[in-house]
């Protein structure tokens, strides 16, 4: 798999927040994630320790990656079936 390298540009943290927002990742949504992660450590699902607002930007940015990665594979399937 090829990876692709994202040079050190001034205009990077524009094109960032951009796809951010186009992948549907805001603040308010991680904030919300992040509150969900914690509820669950609260409840014991979760181990206290973790650095919950990490794991809500890797699910973010895990999500976005493999949308990327079907819309761009070509396939497709019927959304009234």
């Amino acid at each position: 798999m090829r990876q692709i390298q994202v040079p050190s540009l001034p205009h990077r943290k524009t094109s960032l927040a951009r796809v951010a927002r186009d992948a549907g990742i805001t603040d308010a949504g991680l904030l919300h994630h992040t509150d969900r992660l914690r509820t669950g450590a609260t409840t014991g699902e979760l181990k206290a320790d973790l650095d919950h607002e990490r794991i809500a930007r890797e699910c973010a940015a895990l999500d976005t990656g493999l949308r990327v990665q079907w819309l761009t594979s070509g396939r497709s399937f019927d959304l009234v079936a």
